[in-house]
């Protein structure tokens, strides 16, 4: 009941305001935490719709929400998770979320679940990059980490909304993270630009024909 409560409040911007001053969110926090699957993703579904709101976001930020939604993320269950990165993927539209997740150790878990055969899932996780990814330290992790080839694959996807998310992520993975005098990092940056480009079309050209009813005319 309490959950349905908070969902139903989150529609109007002034109850938002309302809770905040409430601290309902408080509460949330301990139910990520509970031992029970249902509470926890019924808590990670509340957050992630009052974190659609900027003001709550701004406060939630603050908060243990980001290393909690961090840890459900690693555990597995699928409807937790899914809503953990729902969560998750609307705080990172503030900036201060970026160095709670890399405090957290968040970056390899987020890399990793690019791969999971999930579109939800997989459109929530590129979506947190893409607005991780403006940070240039983040940025050099998950480069490391092999961001590049795990986004770059989404693009041969049949969602749209993760193929969005996926090339405005590689877009900022192209961006500049050091000097430009550092040739090495020049020469890097460009195969990384060039690499998306060719990601890129090669992905619309695979959407365009293996989406397409009349693809056998395409195939002869």
């Amino acid at each position: 009941f309490f959950f349905n409560v908070v969902l139903n409040m989150c529609y109007d911007t002034s109850n938002i305001n309302k809770s905040m001053e409430l601290d309902i969110f408080k509460p949330l926090l301990l139910f990520l935490q509970a031992p029970d699957a249902t509470l926890q993703a019924n808590a990670c579904g509340a957050l992630q719709s009052i974190c659609y709101q900027k003001d709550a976001r701004d406060k939630i930020v603050h908060s243990t929400a980001i290393p909690c939604l961090i840890a459900l993320l690693k555990r597995g269950d699928e409807t937790v998770m899914a809503r953990a990165i729902g969560a998750l993927h609307n705080l990172s539209s503030n900036k201060y979320s970026i160095p709670a997740v890399m405090q957290s150790d968040g970056l390899p878990t987020l890399v990793k679940l690019l791969d999971v055969p999930d579109n939800a899932v997989c459109a929530s996780t590129a979506g947190t990059i893409q607005n991780i990814s403006r940070d240039p330290e983040s940025r050099v992790v998950m480069l490391k980490l092999g961001v590049v080839e795990s986004l770059s694959a989404l693009l041969f996807g049949k969602d749209i909304q993760t193929q969005a998310s996926a090339a405005g992520a590689l877009m900022n993975m192209a961006s500049p993270t050091i000097d430009d005098d550092d040739l090495n990092e020049i020469d890097a940056r460009g195969k990384l630009k060039k690499l998306l480009a060719d990601s890129i079309a090669l992905g619309m050209a695979y959407s365009a024909i293996f989406t397409d009813p009349d693809r056998e005319h395409w195939l002869q």
